[in-house]
């Protein structure tokens, strides 16, 4: 059966994988952080002491601690569709991702999909 430190450090996890955050450092936050969280009985959520829920806590990382973001999350937090693609294009998301992660990687995330920078409409 799971304690509720478990399902804390579980809600932890998910929101520090939906919210980009790389593998690695989801394993460490999990590790050290995952028993900050506490059952509030009165909201009904999990907290920390800084009264953060653990989606909150992963946007306030976002500020402090962006190197531990997923480059392609970053750009892109709502869906993890390539803005260069005809599905996710998005002319403000490829300038958030050129200046998130350079002009080489942005040129090879553009290349998978046909496109490059400055192109003015999806490739077919």
């Amino acid at each position: 059966m799971a304690t509720l430190n478990d399902l804390a450090k579980s809600k932890l996890d998910r929101a520090l994988k939906k919210g980009g955050v790389i593998a690695t450092a989801r394993a460490d936050l999990v590790a050290i952080k995952g028993a900050d969280f506490q059952f509030d009985t009165e909201s009904g959520k999990f907290k920390n002491a800084a009264g953060l829920t653990p989606k909150r806590f992963v946007k306030s990382l976002r500020e402090t601690r962006p190197e531990i973001f997923d480059p392609l999350a970053v750009a892109n937090t709502k869906k993890s569709t390539n803005p260069f693609s005809r599905a996710g294009w998005n002319v403000s998301k490829q300038g958030a991702l050129l200046r998130a992660v350079g002009k080489d990687k942005t040129a090879a995330i553009a290349a998978s999909v046909n496109s490059h920078i400055g192109a003015t409409k999806p490739s077919t």
